[in-house]
């Protein structure tokens, strides 16, 4: 008996997954960061400064996440946020920050969330909340 491997053309393609960018300029974090993302369902991409990060928005660039260190060599977290806003509207909804203590100056006035390391179970319960409202909007986007 021989099967038909024809698909109906009219059958919904399986959503993309959501694309989360780690922006780590150390190696240590970023595989971590990168296997926990994956776990969740995100499609990760790693920039390993600000400077890519942002040639990556600057391209067109889109993702539903970014976690980006805040204190980096060159740049950091808050510098490259401002910096992708002007390109990026939607950075405000996507961009989260880990910092390495809890006593910087500067988190009042992120505007954004920040995690202290070592990242804990509200980081992943955030992360995983950005995730769950990306598939929402998806399906709703797709939706007839």
């Amino acid at each position: 008996m021989v099967q038909n491997s024809i698909q109906n053309s009219d059958a919904p393609s399986p959503p993309e997954k959501p694309r989360a960018l780690v922006v780590d300029y150390r190696t240590s974090l970023g595989p971590l960061l990168e296997l926990t993302l994956r776990e969740i369902g995100f499609t990760v991409v790693r920039s390993h400064s600000a400077e890519d990060a942002l040639k990556r928005v600057r391209s067109g660039e889109r993702y539903e996440l970014v976690v980006s260190d805040l204190e980096m060599p060159g740049f950091g977290g808050s510098v490259f946020r401002e910096s992708a806003r002007r390109l990026w509207a939607g950075i405000d909804r996507a961009l989260v920050l880990i910092a390495e203590s809890d006593d910087t100056e500067h988190r009042p006035r992120l505007l954004a969330p920040c995690f202290v390391k070592p990242l804990d179970l509200r980081f992943h319960a955030h992360v995983r909340g950005v995730f769950e409202q990306s598939r929402h909007r998806a399906r709703a986007a797709a939706a007839p």
